[in-house]
C-alpha cells in the first residue's frame, strides 16, 4: 500500500497492477490522525481472492456467523470477514439470497416455486406449497443442493432433492437458541452447530460444497425476513 495525493493504493494477491482506492478522508489532513495510523500499520493491505477465502472455508472447522436483521457475515474466529450474505426482494416474491466474498459472487439462494406473469399482479393465484423449498446455486451456475422449510426444522437436500441432513433448533441454557445439523441417515452424526453467540463449527470431514450448503441453510434459519410488496392492498 502506498500513499500520495490523499489516496491509498491496495495491491491484491496475484496482481502486478495496484488498484487505487479513493479515501473518504484526505490522509494529508492535519485535523485527523489517519496518517499517523497508516505509518504504524503494515505497508500493504492484502485483499484475499475468492479462491483463498473458499480454501480457508473448506479447511476450517470453526467460523463465526454474525447477523443483524437480514444482513449476515461469515468471519473467521477473530472476526476477519470472509463472506457477506444478504437478501433482495422483488415486490411480494420470496427473497433471493446473495453470498459474496469481497464483491465476488459465491452462491445464490432462490425460491424453487414456479411463478407466472399473472401471479405478479394477483398474488392469490400463486400455487400453494406445503413446504417452501430453495435452491443453492454456486458461482459456476451449478446447483449445490436445496433446503426445505418445515415446521420442525429445515431439511437439507442433495441435487436430486433427496434428504441428506436435518437442521433443528434447541433452547440454549443462556436463553438463546442453538441450531444443530445432523445426518439424515444417522442422527448421531453431527455435521454442524451454530450457537446463540454466532460460533459456527463443522465436522472435520465435510467438503466445501456441503459446507456452503449448510452455511446457506443456517443463514436462512437465523435471519429476520422482510417481505415488501409492490401492491400492499393484496397482503
Amino acid at each position: 500500500m502506498t500513499q500520495g495525493n490523499g489516496h491509498v493504493t491496495v495491491v491484491q494477491p496475484g496482481s502486478s497492477q495496484p488498484d487505487r482506492l479513493e479515501t473518504a478522508v484526505d490522509i494529508n489532513d492535519g485535523d485527523t490522525d489517519i496518517e499517523e495510523e497508516l505509518s504504524h500499520s503494515c505497508k500493504q493491505v492484502i485483499v484475499p481472492s475468492k479462491s483463498q477465502v473458499l480454501f480457508y472455508v473448506s479447511t476450517s472447522t470453526h467460523l463465526r456467523l454474525n447477523h443483524q436483521g437480514s444482513e449476515l457475515q461469515v468471519t473467521d474466529p477473530s472476526d476477519f470477514p470472509l463472506l457477506d450474505i444478504w437478501s433482495e426482494n422483488v415486490c411480494d416474491e420470496a427473497p433471493f439470497w446473495i453470498i459474496e466474498s469481497y464483491g465476488r459472487r459465491v452462491a445464490v439462494v432462490t425460491d424453487t416455486a414456479p411463478r407466472s406473469i399473472l401471479s405478479f399482479f394477483i398474488p392469490f393465484l400463486r400455487p400453494r406449497r406445503t413446504v417452501p423449498t430453495f435452491s443453492i446455486i454456486d458461482w459456476n451456475g451449478e446447483v449445490l443442493g436445496y433446503y426445505a422449510l418445515a415446521s420442525d426444522g429445515i431439511e437439507v437436500q442433495d441435487t436430486r432433492h433427496e434428504p441428506i441432513a436435518k437442521a433443528f433448533n434447541e433452547p440454549d441454557p443462556s436463553g438463546g437458541s442453538t441450531w444443530r445439523v445432523v445426518c439424515e441417515k444417522n442422527s448421531q452424526r453431527q455435521l454442524a452447530v451454530l450457537t446463540a453467540d454466532g460460533h459456527l463449527s463443522f465436522s472435520s470431514d465435510i467438503a466445501l460444497p456441503l459446507k456452503l450448503l449448510l452455511i446457506c441453510t443456517l443463514s436462512r434459519a437465523v435471519v429476520t425476513r422482510t417481505s415488501p410488496s409492490c401492491f400492499p392492498f393484496f397482503r
